[in-house]
């Protein structure tokens, strides 16, 4: 079984870098 704790903390690890990108990219749109 693939631990679900697993894909929570990839998940949030990977926000902390994709929010601020959107943000840019929003703020060039």
């Amino acid at each position: 079984m693939f631990p679900s704790f697993f894909m929570i903390f990839n998940i949030t690890y990977w926000w902390r870098y994709l929010t601020p990108y959107l943000a840019v990219q929003a703020q060039l749109d």
